[in-house]
């Protein structure tokens, strides 16, 4: 039935149709998206009624005298008519609305349409924000569209195009006030244009007629205690006056998006209406006797009937409370109460609750507590300097409180460059009715005084007085002292903007507003691959990208770089971009999850997290492919070398005795196998010259494959090196000032400049740790076979050295600690030096923190100097191990009384390179 009563566009409808023949009613239905007025509905059976009052009738049959609006459009009824009345004066509001958001679409569509295929500005535009305002509150960012009102560096606020002054001229008046009515303004954030007197006291009749409140809104407001904070009541009057939302029964009624905003508008109307009676008992309860607001004077303007239901009479008042409204109305869209209501509102939350949000952040002291800071300053000035103070003592106060940190409440704004105009407008009313106020007297006197100390101070870009400097005054010298409820008046003033602003952004479609948000682990990584990308544009590609396999053995890609070199000094131009592998972006990502994986599981365990084992986690594949290289070319390649080298040089021995029989192929492989029983097996041509093509392919094989490996095996070194610096660089930002000013610094420089180079080499070394007792193993028979039980002596001379090595290496370790202890040390007092070099600058303190840095460096030099001893020893047994070695072997070979021959010398020789 709901739907079919309202399937005529205007007047009274009627049906009878339906499965209850007798079943009928009378609706005025106006406007889909509005409320029907019902007459009655009759009905035999209560249970399929939706309306009400509605009558049980067993009988129930249509009046003959409800007229049909078809049958006769002379006589309409009498409810389509009080009905039709009712809404008439809200009419052109809706009109003018419409008319405007078609121009708004269409000004928006053409906007779009002349950005153009170019976007660099927009992307430059972006990458400013990012870099310079995302840690900045967002200050500057333009990311709103707020119609009502924009703020002018050099002319202040503006209202639709309108300054403050110009407002105070044009916007109409009550025919005896002297400033313009809050009405006016509202219908010019609204509509665009200047409203006509008429236009704006119809609004404030509407405003009267809608400004009745729900008795549970009554209710709370009573039973709330008075020791909850005026503006906490406000937010929460205004939330459970939802319940009266006429969107929220629109959105589920299933309305069109496009309709959203009639049905915001109807609510913001009401609100604005139902405000002042909730902030006038609100204040009332709280500092008054609780005694009734009173009724509202339909005839009287919104600020007057506010300022009766506050308890106020006086006309001066009055018309002061007409310019608060007015002034503190709007602000832009960025402040924290405007964009929050805009915040709240996107995500379709009817205005009650997006108006409470509102007030919540503006109850916050940076944003709404700014009039009573200057107001509590004031009395303390006039505290300590009296009454009727001189210039000096007030620029002497001043001074105190700015040399104390604290700054001049009331002075300043983020975007004004001049003095504000709502500070001026405020202090013309002041000279008019209270010139001998003496508080007043002391805001002119700060006025004067303050604006040449804060440009002598070079500190502050706006060194002129904002609204906030003058508005306290004012309330105060008119009896309104309750500071706390300062806040509640700015509030009331402040639902004048921010609603409005709602009722164009559900007209224009704004989404729900979703900024993304970035982590500064993911804002370093952009902003370091963006400038890395900048950087890295004229770079050339390095040779090794597309470089084929027989260039990479040969290592032919680097020709140019020593053909460039010859020709010219390098340059930084002249460096290439870096292999994809080896970013250190990619590469300290990749290590930092899988470390953060091992923080978890550790601390799941309660254990230490072992970098090692993340290490090998991360690096597994490229250790364990170089390593299977390193193992063929060390053990099979370079232990059969010896073996072909022993075997040709046999052929050349006078006692070779060749045979003449032919040797059919499959003897060559077999010779190798019978070297091991028939050493004085004779050689044939045929078989000499295969040993000898086998002492080419080792040492082929040798310079083909072991240097790239090589070379490999240190790229993983150095991506190792990589990936760890990024961790820790990652880790330092995330430090505090506290950690910072320890021993951190010098110990992160230490790491990152000395520590880390050590993984070039180490993955080296370390393949060698489980190829060098395999490869000792199978020197070790081999020389059996050549020279018996000498091998034995050769090898335990180096078995010998083992644990002197071992020793040296543990004093290197304990040696480094100490280094690196005192090089932190010096580096951490270079850093204090560097940063307070102004004070010793001044005391002449040079010299004696250069002998203390000298003394530093002094002790960390004796420590270098013995770390150094015992790598210059370390690095003398690579040079004479394996020849002492051999001297050792040769040596039990003559006093075996054994024959030395060639092929047993160049044998044992020869296995030199292959001993660890």
């Amino acid at each position: 039935m709901f739907s079919i009563l309202r399937d005529k566009k205007s007047e009274i409808c009627r049906q009878c149709d339906s499965a209850f023949p007798t079943q009928g009613s009378q609706v005025s239905t106006l406007s889909s998206s509005r409320p029907s007025v019902h007459w009655f509905t009759a009905t035999p059976d209560p249970s399929v009624s939706v309306y009400k009052p509605f009558i049980f009738s067993p009988n129930a049959v249509i009046s003959n005298h409800t007229k049909c609006p078809e049958e006769d459009k002379t006589a309409p009824h009498t409810l389509y008519s009080l009905h039709s009345e009712a809404i008439k004066k809200g009419g052109d509001v809706q009109s003018l609305l419409r008319t405007m958001e078609a121009d708004c679409v269409n000004e928006l569509e053409a906007v779009v349409a002349n950005v153009g295929e170019d976007l660099s500005e927009f992307d430059e535009l972006l990458k400013d924000c990012v870099e310079t305002e995302i840690y900045g509150g967002m200050r500057g960012m333009k990311g709103l569209i707020c119609e009502t009102s924009d703020l002018d560096p050099e002319e202040g606020i503006r209202f639709r195009g309108h300054s403050i002054p110009e407002c105070q001229e044009k916007l109409p008046r009550t025919p005896c006030g002297e400033q313009p009515i809050p009405e006016g303004l509202f219908w010019l954030l609204v509509t665009g244009d200047l409203p006509t007197e008429d236009q704006a006291a119809c609004l404030s009749k509407e405003w009267a007629q809608r400004a009745d409140l729900p008795p549970h809104v009554c209710k709370f407001l009573n039973d709330v205690p008075k020791t909850v904070h005026p503006m906490s009541q406000l937010s929460a009057a205004c939330t459970i006056l939802n319940t009266e939302s006429q969107f929220v029964k629109a959105y589920s009624s299933g309305v069109h998006k496009s309709k959203y905003w009639e049905s915001i508008y109807e609510d913001v109307m009401n609100l604005i209406a139902k405000v002042t009676p909730i902030a006038a008992k609100i204040y009332r309860n709280t500092f008054k006797d609780g005694s009734s607001v009173g009724a509202v004077d339909p005839s009287r303007d919104w600020s007057y009937n506010f300022c009766t239901m506050l308890g106020y009479d006086n006309m001066d008042f009055v018309e002061l409370m007409r310019l608060y409204l007015t002034i503190h109305s709007d602000h832009e869209g960025g402040n924290v109460s405007a964009h929050t209501t805009h915040l709240v509102g996107s995500a379709l939350s009817d205005p009650y609750l997006s108006y409470a949000a509102g007030m919540n952040g503006l109850a916050g002291p940076l944003h709404g507590l700014a009039n009573q800071e200057v107001l509590v300053w004031l009395e303390k000035l006039q505290k300590d300097v009296g009454t009727d103070p001189s210039e000096e003592k007030v620029k002497e106060f001043i001074w105190k409180t700015l040399k104390s940190g604290q700054v001049v409440p009331g002075y300043g704004h983020a975007v004004l460059r001049k003095t504000d105009p709502r500070f001026t407008c405020q202090r013309e009313f002041a000279l008019k009715h209270l010139p001998d106020d003496p508080l007043f007297k002391i805001v002119s006197l700060v006025y004067k005084v303050v604006p040449p100390i804060l440009k002598e101070l070079g500190k502050v870009q706006n060194p002129w007085p904002n609204v906030d400097a003058h508005s306290g005054v004012l309330l105060q010298y008119y009896g309104l002292k309750e500071m706390s409820y300062y806040t509640v008046l700015f509030g009331v003033s402040r639902a004048l903007g921010v609603l409005a602003s709602l009722i164009w952004a559900r007209a224009l479609g704004f989404p729900i507003e979703r900024p993304k948000s970035i982590s500064t682990g993911l804002l370093i990584k952009e902003v370091t691959e963006m400038k890395s990308d900048e950087e890295e544009a004229e770079k050339p590609e390095h040779p090794q990208k597309n470089a084929n396999w027989l260039s990479l053995v040969t290592f032919w890609y680097t020709i140019k770089i020593f053909q460039q070199g010859k020709r010219r000094d390098f340059d930084e131009n002249d460096l290439t971009k870096p292999l994809d592998e080896h970013r250190s972006a990619k590469l300290g990502e990749k290590l930092s999850i899988l470390w953060s994986e091992e923080v978890r599981r550790a601390k799941k365990n309660q254990e230490i997290p072992n970098l090692t084992k993340v290490i090998f986690k991360c690096f597994i594949k490229d250790i364990l492919l170089q390593g299977t290289f390193l193992f063929l070319m060390e053990v099979p390649i370079r232990l059969c070398q010896p073996i072909f080298l022993g075997l040709l040089l046999r052929y050349f021995n006078p006692d070779n005795s060749e045979s003449k029989e032919p040797l059919h192929p499959p003897m060559f492989i077999m010779r190798l196998f019978e070297y091991w029983n028939q050493k004085q097996s004779p050689i044939q041509v045929e078989e000499a010259y295969l040993f000898a093509s086998g002492v080419l392919f080792c040492s082929l094989v040798n310079v083909m494959v072991l240097h790239p490996c090589m070379m490999a095996v240190m790229h993983v070194g150095m991506k190792v090196r990589v990936a760890c610096c990024s961790l820790i660089y990652r880790k330092t930002l995330r430090l505090d000032l506290v950690s910072l000013s320890g021993p951190t610094v010098g110990n992160v420089v230490n790491l990152m400049s000395n520590d880390v180079n050590r993984f070039d080499l180490a993955l080296l070394y370390l393949h060698y740790i489980w190829i060098a007792p395999l490869q000792m193993l199978l020197c070790l028979l081999f020389m059996y076979q050549e020279v018996e039980i000498a091998a034995v002596c050769g090898i335990s001379a180096i078995l010998a050295f083992i644990p002197l090595q071992a020793w040296f290496g543990n004093r290197t370790s304990t040696f480094r600690l100490k280094t690196a202890m005192r090089t932190d040390e010096r580096v951490r007092q270079m850093n204090e030096i560097i940063q307070g070099m102004q004070v010793i600058k001044m005391y002449t303190w040079e010299y004696a923190f250069a002998h203390q840095i000298h003394e530093l460096r002094r002790m960390e030099m004796i420590v270098l100097r013995a770390t150094s001893y015992i790598r210059g020893a370390i690095m003398s047994f690579i040079m004479f191990t394996t020849r002492f070695a051999i001297f050792l072997t040769v040596l039990a070979i003559v006093l075996r009384d054994r024959p030395i021959t060639a092929e047993k010398v160049f044998v044992i020789t020869s296995r030199r390179p292959t001993l660890p």
